[in-house]
C-alpha cells in the first residue's frame, strides 16, 4: 500500500508541475495588439576606456505608450506586472549594461516593478521610461558593436519570462557602438561659469500659460581635444519647475514665469526634470560647439520682477 501510494503521488506530481503558470500576456493597446517596440542609437555613440565605472553613455527620451495585459488564459486574477531586463540574458556591449529609467531609477539588471498589476484578470495602462547605455566596467580601446533586435526588456508576471515573445511587449533596440581609447577636451574659459542674459519681456508677452518669450541663442565650445576624443557628450540639471517640470524654476521675483532650454541645432527642448537632457557634440579638427538658446516659459498668471535659474553642466568625452 506505501509503495502504490508512493507512486501514485509520484505522478500527480509531474502531471501538476506543467500546469503551474506565472506568466501573463501583455499587448500594446489592446489584446491582440503589437507586442514590439524598437528604438534605435543615435551615430554617434562611443565608450571610451578612460570613462569611469557608472557613466552614463547614452539616455533615449522618454517613451510612452498604452499597455493592456491579461491573466486570463492562466487563471490569475490578480497579478503583478514586472518589466523583465535582458530577459534573454545576453551581453553583447563589452563593459557596458543596457537597462532602462523608470520613476527615476536607473535600473540594468533584474526586474522593474511598473507598480501596475492585473485585477478580475485585465490591466490597463501607460507606460513611460528611457532607455539607458551605463559603462558597467572596463571596454576595450578599439572595435565596435552592432545592436540588432537586442530585447531590452519584457513585460510579464512576478514568476518569470513568458517563453512566447508573440505574447508580450518587448523593448528592441538597434544601433552601433563603437570603443575608443578616449581622451578629453577644455572648455572654454567663459563657458566654466557662464551667465545669459535673456532680453526684457512684458507679462503680456506670456498670455497665454506655455508661451515663450525672450529666446536668445548661444554657444558652448570645447577645444584643444586630445587625439581618440570623438564627441562630447552634455548634459544639464537643475530644478524644475514646480507646475511644468520640463522648464527649470525660478528664483527671481517674478510669479509664473520659468526659464527653457533648447537645443538650436534641432529645436527641441532640454528638459529639467532629467529626462532628454543630454546632447552630444561630434569632435572636429579638435574642438567641438553645442549650440543652445534660453528663453522664458509662462506656467501661470505672470506677475513682473527678476528671472533667474542656475543650471548645472556635465560633460563627458568620448
Amino acid at each position: 500500500m506505501k509503495r502504490n501510494f508512493l507512486l501514485w503521488a509520484t505522478v500527480f506530481f509531474c502531471w501538476a508541475l506543467p500546469g503551474a503558470s506565472y506568466a501573463l500576456n501583455c499587448y500594446q493597446n489592446q489584446s491582440g495588439g503589437s507586442v514590439a517596440v524598437t528604438n534605435t542609437l543615435p551615430n554617434d555613440i562611443y565608450v571610451s576606456s578612460a570613462m569611469s565605472v557608472g557613466t552614463v553613455l547614452w539616455r533615449s527620451d522618454q517613451i510612452s505608450y498604452s499597455i493592456y495585459c491579461t491573466g486570463r488564459a492562466q487563471g490569475l486574477a490578480n497579478e503583478k506586472i514586472y518589466a523583465w531586463i535582458n530577459p534573454a540574458k545576453t551581453s553583447p556591449i563589452s563593459g557596458v549594461s543596457v537597462g532602462i529609467i523608470y520613476n527615476g531609477v536607473t535600473t540594468t539588471s533584474n526586474q522593474v516593478d511598473t507598480g501596475y498589476s492585473t485585477s478580475n484578470y485585465e490591466a490597463t495602462f501607460v507606460m513611460t521610461y528611457s532607455i539607458v547605455l551605463v559603462k558597467t566596467s572596463a571596454s576595450p580601446v578599439s572595435g565596435s558593436v552592432t545592436l540588432n533586435n537586442y530585447r531590452v526588456f519584457q513585460l510579464d508576471g512576478v514568476g518569470g519570462i513568458n517563453a512566447s515573445t508573440a505574447a508580450n511587449v518587448n523593448q528592441y533596440l538597434n544601433g552601433k557602438v563603437t570603443y575608443s581609447a578616449g581622451g578629453t577636451c577644455s572648455l572654454a574659459a567663459g563657458d566654466v561659469s557662464r551667465t545669459i542674459l535673456l532680453s526684457k519681456a512684458k507679462p503680456a508677452d506670456l498670455v497665454p500659460v506655455g508661451k515663450v518669450a525672450g529666446k536668445t541663442q548661444f554657444a558652448l565650445t570645447v577645444s584643444n581635444c586630445t587625439a581618440g576624443t570623438n564627441t562630447a557628450q552634455f548634459s544639464f540639471e537643475g530644478t524644475p519647475d514646480f507646475t511644468n517640470s520640463a522648464a527649470f524654476a525660478n528664483t527671481g521675483t517674478a510669479k509664473g514665469v520659468a526659464v527653457g532650454l533648447g537645443s538650436s541645432d534641432d529645436g527641441t527642448t532640454i528638459r529639467a526634470d532629467g529626462t532628454n537632457n543630454m546632447r552630444i557634440a561630434r569632435v572636429q579638427g579638435g574642438s567641438a560647439v553645442l549650440n543652445l538658446y534660453a528663453q522664458y516659459v509662462s506656467t501661470g498668471a505672470v506677475q513682473a520682477g527678476t528671472v533667474s535659474s542656475k543650471i548645472t553642466m556635465n560633460i563627458t568625452y568620448q
